[in-house]
């Protein structure tokens, strides 16, 4: 019986934690100086973003030295950098379901942003290869790509698109691959890349953007239970001057757009409904 009742605690907590904007608020303002102290020491703003934001670092995070696995960093250049492979494990990260992304691609086709005139698309942190396998079923003109960072999602991949995914690590810059294409999806990263490696990353976002980006950027941490996975989270108004600050400009009409048909959609993920918006590159220079 304790450990049932543990555990309706532990998910009434991460409900709460999770899903409230009020008690995160709360959390930061009351946490420990231990926390305040490790956050500004390992989890600082990259120079790009602090000047966007004129901020130093991320929101505290109340239960980051709670998280299990612990953080771990490496130096690369005097920067510290998340080493992360106890972070993402296969079971939790391998996406088994489909709808999802296939209701992403759904709501794209009926917004007119994915159509047959677009000529390629890649998926910035594909996961499993769900959208790029249906993209390529219905449209098979298209050329596309996927970037992923760990080879077991690469595996667990739909055959018919796993050649094209690509491993690399967004925090490193991939200025030197092949960009521009006319669409670039990014749904659940930027919460994820090291706030001290935001400018690599959002340097990588511009480069593969040819003409519209579909990004989501969660704006809470998970509950305290969690592992810590978000350390980059950012609320909608810090999201949006972090991308005008590197040459997007929102396109509102699709972003509302896109909204309102995701939520008539019931596989549509919430998490990526609160936060998605559609991007179009200024005349900033690339």
């Amino acid at each position: 019986m304790n450990a049932f009742m543990g555990k309706i605690k532990n998910r009434v907590l991460n409900w709460f934690y999770g899903t409230s904007r009020l008690t995160q608020n709360l959390n930061s303002f009351f946490c420990n100086n231990e926390v305040r102290s490790f956050t500004r020491e390992f989890l600082y703003f990259s120079t790009g973003v602090a000047t966007a934001l004129s901020k130093s670092t991320p929101r505290y995070d109340r239960f980051i030295l709670k998280r299990k696995p612990a953080l771990e960093f490496e130096y690369i250049d005097g920067v510290p950098r998340i080493k992360i492979d106890a972070l993402y494990q296969p079971a939790e990260e391998i996406r088994e379901d489909a709808k999802p992304y296939e209701s992403l691609v759904r709501v794209l086709v009926e917004s007119g942003i994915l159509h047959a005139d677009i000529t390629s698309l890649i998926d910035i942190g594909c996961t499993s290869g769900h959208l790029l396998s249906n993209v390529n079923s219905n449209f098979p003109n298209i050329r596309i790509k996927g970037l992923e960072i760990f080879n077991f999602l690469k595996e667990a991949a739909p055959p018919n698109i796993r050649e094209n995914i690509e491993i690399v690590d967004l925090r490193r810059s991939l200025r030197s691959a092949d960009g521009n294409f006319d669409i670039a999806i990014c749904t659940e990263v930027g919460e994820h890349i090291d706030p001290a490696w935001l400018d690599v990353f959002l340097d990588n976002l511009m480069h593969f953007t040819g003409k519209t980006l579909v990004l989501s950027w969660s704006r809470t941490y998970p509950g305290p239970s969690a592992p810590p996975q978000h350390v980059s989270v950012l609320s909608t108004k810090q999201m949006c001057r972090v991308m005008e600050a590197w040459g997007f400009v929102q396109n509102t009409r699709y972003t509302h757009l896109i909204k309102g048909l995701s939520a008539a959609d019931e596989d549509f993920f919430p998490h990526w409904r609160e936060s998605i918006s559609i991007w179009e590159k200024s005349n900033k220079v690339d």
